[in-house]
């Protein structure tokens, strides 16, 4: 089995170590930032070009539940949720998952891909959002990557320490509408509702 040690995107390793100093330096900021204390969490992220916007993204994941570890700090979190969006458009309202995202085997929690798209789509019905297979029809997903997914992905790889891939769960809606932000919303609920493959874990659901 090959696993991948990062999402294939151009660049990674070099944001990854911009987020890791702006991480460090939040974390030891005076006063330190007051830690939030929940099982799950919603982020929802600046864009990255926005005045400020960096150091709001490094105070917001700087709050976020810790525990130690063998003597070290790191994320209370177990599972991620990075949710980004197309600005093109695709001709088919949906959205695509993990390893069409990242590229590469090892990288995406695969078990969380084939709970959405066969136990969610099937409870959900008509209300699941369409989980696109790009292969088959390639039009319906104009956008494989963009900052909306590789920025907070990077940041998330600070965060964990490095030790993201086999925890993270990509997504791209391929268009923008209320009724696929709804879907995707309630099938991203079941991951965590009983019965759930991530009823267990602590998850942090990322939106940008």
């Amino acid at each position: 089995l090959v696993v991948a040690t990062q999402c294939s995107i151009p660049d990674f390793d070099m944001f990854e170590q911009f987020a890791e100093q702006c991480l460090s330096e939040a974390m030891d900021a005076k006063p330190p930032i007051e830690e939030i204390r929940t099982k799950h969490a919603v982020l929802t992220l600046p864009t990255p070009c926005m005045l400020g916007g960096l150091n709001v993204t490094a105070r917001a994941f700087a709050s976020l539940p810790r525990k130690v570890v063998a003597g070290k700090s790191s994320t209370a979190f177990t599972r991620f949720v990075v949710v980004g969006h197309s600005e093109r458009g695709g001709e088919i309202a949906g959205v695509t998952l993990g390893d069409h995202i990242c590229g590469g085997p090892g990288f995406t929690d695969k078990e969380a891909v084939r709970f959405l798209r066969t136990v969610v789509a099937k409870k959900l019905g008509s209300g699941s959002p369409e989980f696109l297979k790009c292969k088959k029809v390639p039009a319906s997903c104009p956008t494989r990557s963009n900052p909306s997914v590789e920025h907070p992905l990077t940041w998330l790889s600070a965060l964990t320490g490095h030790s993201l891939p086999g925890r993270a769960l990509p997504i791209m809606m391929q268009t923008q509408s209320p009724e696929l932000g709804v879907a995707l919303g309630d099938a991203l609920a079941m991951l965590t509702a009983s019965g759930g493959v991530w009823e267990a874990e602590r998850v942090l659901f990322v939106f940008a």
